[in-house]
């Protein structure tokens, strides 16, 4: 995860620095920041933590969802990253609040089933928030098999999929 609360103040793993006490948003765990040469700075869970948050993300999707969250901020956007909200159950990549309306968009990795893609979907849609479903490399690999059918959208009334490009960092449709 990126976002982390430090004395009740949220703090992004770019920010971070060690030796300090940062707990998880969702749970309020103590959480370890992560940092290297050959990996993206990120807050993890310890290892047999019960969070519903502790799950593992790949690089391209904890790099994704920061640049997402960047871009949306140049585009003069009120953007939060990593939102978790409590009666989904869900953490929401990044938030936006664009003349007072609440969208997120999900960046995309890995394997998500139909079911779930719904029921995410519809669970934002039932509090008022509009989804857009941004797609890593991997699906982007797949374009014509149905594991990435799944994610055509409607954007200004097209048909499309939506593929967050990490190394231009830009979507393309």
């Amino acid at each position: 995860m990126l976002v982390a609360k430090l004395n009740d103040q949220f703090i992004n793993a770019f920010d971070a620095c060690q030796g300090k006490n940062y707990c998880c948003p969702a749970c309020g765990e103590h959480l370890v920041l992560k940092q290297g040469q050959s990996k993206i700075a990120h807050f993890a869970h310890q290892v047999n933590s019960g969070c519903v948050l502790r799950e593992g993300e790949s690089y391209e999707h904890l790099l994704g969802k920061q640049q997402i969250f960047e871009w949306a901020r140049k585009k003069g956007w009120q953007a939060e990253l990593e939102v978790y909200i409590p009666q989904l159950e869900q953490r929401a990549d990044v938030l936006l609040r664009i003349g007072g309306q609440r969208i997120v968009i999900e960046f995309q990795c890995s394997p998500l089933s139909l079911t779930a893609l719904q029921k995410r979907t519809f669970g934002y849609q039932s509090i008022g928030i509009k989804c857009y479903w941004f797609l890593g490399s991997p699906y982007k690999r797949k374009l014509n098999q149905r594991q990435t059918q799944k994610f055509v959208q409607i954007v200004n009334r097209q048909y499309t999929i939506i593929f967050w490009d990490i190394k231009a960092k830009i979507f393309r449709s």
